[in-house]
């Protein structure tokens, strides 16, 4: 879809800051779920919101602000798996996930 490409495009482009200051905006009236956990959570968004963005390519993951919601429960899936995991830490040796090898990802 042409309007999601040049969304993804434009906000590509955007400094993170920039991102999170229009959907925290943007979930005020919309979204509260979203309100809250970047209401509460500014430097983790800020973190988040800044991956690849600093480069030539940046990431283009991000077409509308209902969108974020999902990158956050993602991660928090993400390292609740990785809580997991770090319990059995001295017996797994790798961990694929889709082809993905996250052994480098959690140090």
């Amino acid at each position: 879809m042409l309007i999601t490409d040049i969304s993804k495009n434009y906000i590509s482009h955007l400094k993170n800051t920039q991102v999170f200051e229009l959907a925290f905006e943007w979930s005020k009236k919309y979204d509260q779920k979203l309100y809250k956990s970047l209401s509460e959570n500014k430097d983790y968004w800020l973190a988040i919101l800044n991956i690849d963005r600093d480069q030539p390519k940046p990431r283009k993951d991000i077409s509308h602000f209902k969108e974020i919601y999902g990158i956050y429960e993602t991660i928090e899936e993400l390292l609740g798996i990785k809580k997991v995991l770090d319990k059995y830490y001295n017996y797994v040796l790798n961990i694929r996930v889709g082809g993905t090898d996250f052994s480098s990802c959690f140090g």
